[in-house]
């Protein structure tokens, strides 16, 4: 999966957010929530997949 992360400019977060994924309760990759942005349509959804990281960023 990491790979894949090379291509963006904030690879090093996807990264860290990515070796979260295996020791989460959670089940969610924020990796990938992230990423998610890019196919966002509204600078609303842009927010809520900001906060959504960002929250799990604080918590962690």
């Amino acid at each position: 999966m990491e790979l894949e992360f090379e291509n963006y400019s904030y690879s090093t977060t996807l990264k860290m957010l990515d070796s979260w994924y295996d020791h989460d309760t959670e089940n969610v990759n924020y990796a990938h929530v992230l990423l998610g942005m890019n196919g966002c349509n509204t600078i609303n959804d842009c927010i809520k997949i900001y906060k959504r990281v960002y929250e799990k960023y604080q918590r962690h």
